[in-house]
């Protein structure tokens, strides 16, 4: 016996079902030319997000940055699931998500992950502005 994992992390207008499909006939192809049998389990099928680009959220949280640590930041795509993955969906695709904290990506949840602490310090600095903000 052979097993294979596959590990595919679509991009926004990606239709998973129609990839389930392309995967399901070439095993089928394949199984018809041999002994070969293939069992497929989907273990995750969560759906890539993309925010609107004139969302006003969005937009709000990138300049409040930008003020606060006089850096220009930037919305951008990540290639990892996150929470927003449920809900998200659960509200319509109508919510905007902004993956904003003080780590570092390359450390989440790793062994010995940690935050400097002025990092931390300055995420809630943020917070705080975009809350004021955004409830003025």
């Amino acid at each position: 016996m052979c097993k294979l994992q596959i590990d595919i992390r679509t991009v926004p207008g990606q239709n998973h079902q129609e990839i389930l499909s392309d995967i399901k006939a070439l095993l089928a192809e394949i199984e018809s030319r041999s002994k070969a049998k293939f069992d497929i389990k989907v273990f995750n099928d969560k759906v890539a997000l993309k925010n609107k680009s004139d969302d006003q959220f969005i937009k709000l949280t990138l300049d409040t940055a930008t003020e606060l640590f006089g850096s220009r930041y930037k919305a951008k795509g990540v290639t990892y699931c996150t929470d927003a993955s449920i809900f998200v969906p659960s509200f319509n695709n109508n919510l905007s998500v902004i993956i904003c904290g003080p780590g570092e990506e390359t450390q989440a949840h790793k062994p010995n992950e940690y935050v400097k602490t002025k990092k931390y310090i300055d995420s809630i600095k943020l917070y705080k502005e975009i809350a004021l903000r955004y409830l003025k």
